[in-house]
């Protein structure tokens, strides 16, 4: 089990560059991958996505990556003279100069007032023998920030087995209490009646049958099952590899929903409070998992 929250930086020398990059990455309900590269590299970006997909399956994930000599060179661009244009616009100076019998000789800020004599290109990168150095400076970099992910997920499993065995503790004693109700709500109905109607005999046979339907009405039995069940599955998603928030979360959601019918069905003032302490368990149990990839 991984957390969502970790960070990773690396560098690297290659061919007399430096390579360097960063990983930073935190909760996300889904894999949301940000890029800050040099311009020159843009043509990657989706080849360094599917890199960090390999290693990363969920989680807001910011990179940065610098290569130093490189760096600039989306500002530094190649001008060139085209000359076939300078000599066109020459001669149709020199054509006027003579139409017109100028004296004034044709000078260089004359030639230059014609922009498109240049012809301004993009340096171009060898964009694939760059990937070498990048996936490598990557791939070391995710590593990093996956053993990170990894080592809280431990601290993040070790503090569910905790929550997960304190709740199976009130629930064993929930359990008890709720066997327990039928006995106890039977001698309180028949000291009752004997309050009311102290003169009449009792009838055995409509006192259990109030009881029966007591019985029925406050029976948990089911949702302590299926509570337990999913507890057992929350156990087994702790110990899982690959993406399991999103598991947690939901099998959470019915544990708070099991936890709210057997607070419905349950008059009991222990019961109540053992619940309140169960709820407070499962949604902080929540927060975790939003942080679990």
């Amino acid at each position: 089990m991984r957390s969502m929250t970790g960070y990773g930086r690396n560098e690297l020398i290659f061919e007399g560059k430096k390579y360097f990059c960063e990983v930073k990455s935190l909760n996300h309900r889904f894999l949301d991958i940000s890029l800050r590269i040099p311009k020159f590299l843009s043509n990657l970006e989706n080849w360094i996505k599917e890199i960090i997909s390999r290693y990363v399956i969920r989680g807001k994930i910011d990179v940065t990556i610098i290569i130093n000599g490189f760096e600039d060179l989306s500002d530094k661009k190649i001008i060139e003279i085209d000359r076939d244009a300078l000599n066109h616009y020459f001669n149709l100076l020199s054509n006027i100069k003579k139409e017109l019998r100028i004296s004034d000789e044709i000078k260089l800020k004359d030639i230059l007032e014609f922009k498109d004599i240049f012809v301004v290109s993009e340096r171009e990168v060898d964009l694939e023998k760059e990937k070498t150095p990048l996936e490598k400076v990557i791939c070391e970099t995710l590593m990093l920030l996956v053993k990170m992910r990894e080592e809280e997920g431990v601290s993040l499993e070790l503090d569910f087995t905790k929550r997960i065995q304190k709740i199976e503790e009130r629930l064993q004693k929930i359990e008890r209490f709720s066997k327990n109700m039928v006995i106890y709500y039977r001698t309180k109905l028949k000291e009752r009646i004997k309050e009311l109607v102290d003169d009449i005999s009792l009838d055995d046979y409509r006192i259990e049958h109030e009881v029966a339907i007591y019985a029925d009405k406050c029976n948990i039995t089911e949702e302590i099952v299926r509570f337990k069940s999913h507890l057992k599955q929350l156990s087994q998603f702790c110990k899982s590899s690959g993406a399991v928030g999103k598991k947690m979360d939901f099998m959470l959601q019915e544990c708070s929903r099991e936890a709210n019918t057997i607070a419905s069905k349950s008059s009991s003032s222990e019961t109540s409070h053992l619940i309140v302490e169960i709820k407070a368990l499962v949604e902080e149990m929540r927060e975790q998992a939003s942080n679990i990839e």
